[in-house]
């Protein structure tokens, strides 16, 4: 046998060089048959794929010589030889960064002198070249490597292309010992031996050691110390778990770190693999870690805010090109051979973030077209069977690039509403893409790209509308190719590279936040989430324009995401008491942390660091702590290590100021979370605290509760809406006011649409089933003042508040407003701060600061007008008002002679008429957003200037001043206005309009 053996390996080593021979001589057709020939018998051989290599560089086929020397590493990762001649090719391609890095690596492999010698006379002639620090790379990974391949996997194959050294660090795994000495060179020695090799990265496995179900020890920092003892080059961290910075602190020697946040770890109700320690974990590796990247557009804006060392950074999912272009079959896999087209596929784990319900409507609805899940599914959630339903289960990420090439369609049927949907980037959406497939996604912030191939959906009807849509599209591949270009896994370690060497222009937050803003811009109004978003976006910048979104966003979407944003955009406008409501009105808050807030409001303890405990905001409050004298022993420390899980330390804390400070006992959240750690360590006092504790939630609950409903009782309010031929900015407007949670209000729509529009609008107020609203529709020719007319006989409320359908006015605002008019019953109205969009764009919101006026509350009705006019008249209608004032109001613009007067003149009518009638207050809270381009009814408004340039002003203004002189009748003040009036109005379009010339006292 050893003969045969010897006899076949000299046959080969002849075969070999005769290809060698042709391949020198420029014999290359007869070398690739020859080559052929050999693959028969033997198909994977390093020295044939090199040779290869060599002769599609000399046909000048480069790709194909990269992809050969690549299943080259893979047949061997250690050969020089192979080193080399991928070196060479990336010097042919002008990739000198990665031809130095791979000539480096070919360098240190090779034991030939010869070929030592050579290679440094290679990089002494690369000129004006900036050489790559040599580094290796050390990736702490949340997830072993295996059929499906993740962002960890991914960045590390994508390092290693460079020309990177890799080590690829696995979770632990648990191992049974024979007894209980079992030593750390003896799990050294077992994870040496379980060391596995994937093409140039060296996958290593550490041990936890267990003896009876005892743990003992573990080699995982053992392992990584012994890579950087042994790195002569830089050496770089890559840590995927907030927990990982215990390995850190365990090392020693010159390393650096990059944080890869891929998820919020403070979410324990969706990040199921987090834990509480990792909240506080995650505020020590942000502030150990030279970079910090995040994988979605939601965890940016946090985790930027969070951390104020400034090198936080955007860098999303991506697809490696390689895994989806080389296709080895092209015939149908067997399992869709029974599978019809067209065929819709959803690729990737089924678990609770996925939505059931809307995809098996999807399946129903969609009867002619086949829908195929590829990937694992998690027991229960799609148990129920369809016959254009295919369930194949899961298949090896080499294997996916086969099965999508015979879809149609790629979707993402995504819960939309929980955070970790919220914060997530699927690497599936660029997989499809890099397949030649649309994608179809639920109603996801980081899919809303403004790009034609990919949409997302807000309904089963608009999915279905995609879907016919897509079934049918002429693919945009030219669009298609740019995007997977900017989203390659090469292009995602290239920028890790730069951050690294801190090249950071390209990256830095201005043009992040730009790049936000321009993939938003036209989705931002109807997307409460994404609004959310853009409020965090800009709060740095404008705190109150952003607080103002951020409420808007919350009314319309009442879940933690956007709730959570809210908070955060009350705390920075130092808005403590709005915060408290908001939270005690929340569903989604644990009664605890409810019953803790009403506790600290009534004792005149710290409201802030309860309201952050409402968000999981422990970056802040362990940044508010810190700046407390003598926290370490507080009550407040305690509750904080509570809540990051260090539970002994916390007990300790409890249990000193239970002896010493007997109010322990007063606070619901110190006496849960003792009875919680009592009954953990089977103390039997943990029954007091629990006692105690329920009998705290009674307390303050019910008083609260008591105190709310009488409160908000008290304060009601009518809004009239006036809307037409606008359905979806009413449904966006009715969305808003059903957020309220304060205050009672009574909704009247003033609907003055056509048959077509009508119906919309009743269709959604069937589907939304807004509480409080009463519709009435009226002919599309009446005025929106002949509509409030109509109805106002019955409305009851004392106030009043008017609002067109794309206008905003702020629950705040309006409480603020009645508890102003009900201290002074002399206050018609009041006026706040006011903000404005332009043709519907709410994304750009800015505040209007003219739009504003000095407290107009002189007791002279002439006075007060006459200092109104001496500035810019501000708008005093979108605002509350009291019902009696509306009434004299509607009156004098629904008589004969003013119903001729054209828009302008009767809305500055109605501005004038509100000081005459009585005093006008100011305050510093927001009030109303509203679009400054339109009317109420959409139409573009002429400025008292057209009606001066074709001379007929002096006779509508005529109108004008009659009607407000007959406020007062025949009264002395009727007279002292009359004489005033034409002065006034000079001013006013001076100081208003830059109308210098004094039309009207010449009269």
């Amino acid at each position: 046998m050893g003969k045969i053996n010897s006899d076949l390996n000299t046959e080969i080593k002849l075969f070999k060089e005769n290809i060698e021979y042709l391949i020198s001589s420029g014999d290359l057709e007869n070398s690739k048959k020859l080559i052929a020939e050999f693959q028969l018998i033997k198909d994977k051989d390093i020295e044939i794929q090199n040779m290869k290599a060599i002769i599609s560089i000399m046909e000048n086929s480069l790709d194909d010589a990269e992809r050969f020397l690549w299943e080259a590493v893979g047949i061997e990762s250690d050969s020089p030889d192979t080193l080399f001649n991928l070196a060479y090719l990336y010097e042919i391609k002008v990739e000198l960064e990665k031809s130095i890095n791979f000539y480096r690596q070919a360098y240190q492999k090779t034991e030939n002198l010869e070929r030592k010698f050579q290679i440094k006379q290679i990089l002494s002639h690369f000129e004006d070249v900036e050489f790559p620090i040599e580094r290796k790379f050390i990736v702490l990974s949340s997830c072993p490597w295996g059929v499906m391949l993740q962002r960890p996997h991914q960045i590390a194959r994508a390092l290693s292309k460079l020309g990177y050294k890799i080590d690829y660090i696995q979770p632990s795994i648990e191992v049974e010992a024979s007894n209980e000495k079992v030593t750390n060179d003896e799990l050294m020695k077992f994870s040496e031996d379980h060391i596995r090799q994937y093409e140039l990265i060296k996958i290593h496995n550490p041990v936890s050691a267990y003896y009876k179900e005892n743990y003992l020890l573990n080699n995982y920092s053992n392992i990584v110390q012994d890579i950087i003892n042994e790195s002569d080059e830089e050496v770089i961290l890559i840590c995927y778990l907030p927990s990982q910075v215990n390995i850190i602190n365990q090392l020693s020697g010159r390393f650096k770190v990059v944080y890869e946040c891929v998820d919020d770890h403070s979410d324990l109700e969706h990040s199921y693999w987090s834990n509480k320690q990792d909240r506080e974990y995650e505020i020590q590796i942000l502030d150990r870690a030279d970079v910090v990247t995040t994988t979605s557009n939601a965890l940016y804006l946090t985790k930027s805010i969070q951390n104020k060392n400034n090198n936080v950074y955007l860098s999303k999912n991506a697809v490696n090109v390689e895994d989806f272009t080389r296709y080895e079959e092209t015939i149908l896999p067997d399992d869709l051979l029974e599978i019809p087209s067209p065929r819709i596929c959803y690729i990737g784990a089924v678990d609770s973030w996925f939505d059931k319900e809307l995809f098996y409507e999807l399946v129903r609805t969609n009867k002619d077209k086949s829908f195929v899940v590829i990937g694992p599914v998690k027991e229960g959630i799609l148990n129920e069977k369809e016959d254009n339903l295919y369930i194949l289960g899961l298949k090896e990420h080499r294997e996916l690039k086969s099965y999508l090439k015979f879809m149609d369609i790629g979707i993402v049927p995504f819960k939309d509403n929980t955070d970790i949907i919220i914060n997530c980037d699927p690497i599936k959406m660029y997989e499809y893409v890099m397949s030649g497939l649309p994608v179809i996604a639920t109603n996801m912030p980081e899919l809303i790209l403004n790009k034609s191939f990919i949409k997302t959906c807000k309904n089963i009807n608009e999915w279905n509308s995609v879907i016919t849509h897509f079934i049918n599209f002429k693919l945009p591949k030219d669009e298609m190719r740019e995007f997977i270009h900017d989203n390659t896994w090469a292009m995602r370690s290239i920028q890790m590279i730069n951050l690294i060497d801190d090249r950071t222009d390209q990256y830095n937050r201005d043009s992040i936040l730009k790049k936000m803003r321009k993939n938003w811009e036209t989705a931002i109004d109807d997307n409460a989430v994404l609004l959310s978003m853009y409020s965090l976006l800009i709060g740095e910048s404008d705190k109150v324009r952003a607080l103002m979104l951020a409420e808007q966003a919350y009314s319309e979407v009442g879940i933690y995401y956007t709730f959570k944003n809210y908070m955060k955009l009350l705390i920075l406008n130092d808005e403590l008491s709005t915060a408290t409501q908001v939270v005690l009105n929340y569903e989604g808050i644990d009664k605890k942390y409810k019953a803790e807030l009403i506790y600290a409001k009534e004792n005149g303890k710290d409201i802030l660091v309860r309201l952050l405990y409402c968000i999981n905001d422990f970056h802040e409050i362990y940044n508010y702590l810190n700046d407390k004298r003598d926290y370490n022993e507080s009550i407040d420390y305690a509750n904080y290590l509570f809540e990051v899980g260090n539970l002994n330390k916390a007990l300790q804390i409890y249990w000193n100021n239970s002896f010493n400070n007997y109010l322990v006992h007063d606070s619901p959240l110190s006496s849960v979370n003792i009875a919680y750690l009592l009954e953990l360590s089977k103390n039997n006092r943990y029954s007091y605290f629990e006692e105690r504790y329920e009998l705290l939630c009674k307390k303050y609950l019910e008083y609260e509760k008591d105190h709310r409903e009488n409160e908000s009782g008290n304060l009601r309010i009518t809004i009239l809406i006036v809307t037409r031929n606008r359905p979806a900015l009413l449904e966006r407007c009715l969305l808003y006011f059903s957020g309220f949670r304060n205050i009672t209000l009574n909704i009247r729509v003033l609907d003055g649409s056509d048959t077509y529009e009508k119906g919309i609008n009743l269709e959604l107020l069937q589907k939304n089933n807004f509480k409080n609203v009463i519709y009435s529709h009226f002919d599309s020719s009446s005025s929106p003042i002949d509509r409030i007319s109509h109805i106002f006989p019955e409305i009851e409320d004392e106030y009043c508040a008017v609002c067109a359908d794309d206008d905003f006015i702020a629950e705040e605002g309006i409480i603020s407003s009645i508890k102003i008019m009900e201290a002074n019953m002399e206050i018609v109205t009041v006026k706040g701060r006011s903000y404005v969009y332009k043709n519907n764009n709410i994304s750009e919101i800015f505040e209007f600061p003219k739009d504003c006026c000095e407290r107009l509350i002189e007791d002279s009705p002439v006075d007060r007008i006459s200092k109104l006019t001496k500035n810019w008249v501000p708008q005093l209608i979108y605002s509350v008002f009291r019902k009696d004032t509306l009434k004299i109001v509607t009156n004098l613009l629904t008589k004969e002679e003013v119903r001729s007067l054209p828009f302008v003149f009767i809305e500055y009518l109605w501005y004038f008429a509100i000081p005459l009638i009585g005093k006008v207050e100011n305050m510093e809270i927001p009030l109303n957003i509203r679009d400054f381009s339109m009317d109420s009814e959409g139409h573009v408004a002429w400025g008292f200037a057209n009606y001066i340039e074709e001379d007929s002003f002096n006779e509508k203004y005529e109108v004008f001043k009659s009607a407000l002189v007959s406020l007062f009748e025949n009264s002395e003040q009727a007279d002292e206005l009359d004489e005033c009036m034409d002065q006034i109005m000079d001013s006013f379009l001076d100081n208003s309009w830059g109308i210098k010339e004094r039309f009207v006292v010449n009269l």
